[in-house]
């Protein structure tokens, strides 16, 4: 990103000047290593399945969906056969600016949930568009243990 300070040097004494560049949670989170898994699939399926070009197809739901439940994956098989076909190019590309994990719910270990802010832009026939949008990834562990997506929800642009 050209945007980013060139040269910079960043560690622990200046880790909030790197969480305002990157929207990138304390270096200190501490987090287990199940949290931690977690989050990366929250951050790879939401920038994933919401990346898109007329190009490609089909591929951003192809390529997820080894990572989602039985249910999310009726979901997407749904929203795949809807999905009108489009004339002309478009694109999407989407990258996380920052990510939560929601408190512990009565689900307890095996589900979590996180809320995230990423950034999009379209480009339809060279017109880009850019803005943030809120988005809400629910996972939950299959019987080996292993994180899945359970649902996602895009939710209003900011």
């Amino acid at each position: 990103d050209t945007n980013l300070p060139q040269g910079q040097v960043f560690d622990e004494s200046n880790k909030e000047e790197f969480a305002a560049l990157t929207g990138a949670q304390e270096l200190g989170d501490n987090l287990s290593p199940a949290d931690q898994a977690a989050r990366d699939l929250a951050e790879f399926f939401v920038e994933r399945f919401g990346t898109y070009s007329t190009d490609a197809g089909s591929s951003y739901i192809d390529d997820v969906m080894p990572f989602v439940t039985p249910a999310m994956r009726n979901w997407l098989q749904q929203f795949q056969a809807a999905a009108p076909a489009r004339a002309g190019w478009f694109s999407i590309a989407t990258a996380v600016a920052a990510i939560t994990k929601a408190p512990a719910s009565a689900g307890g270990g095996s589900q979590v949930q996180f809320s995230l802010v990423v950034n999009r832009t379209e480009d339809s026939g060279g017109k880009k568009n850019t803005y943030q949008q809120k988005a809400i990834v629910a996972l939950r562990q299959d019987t080996s243990g292993e994180w899945k997506v359970n649902s996602l929800f895009w939710g209003e642009k900011l």
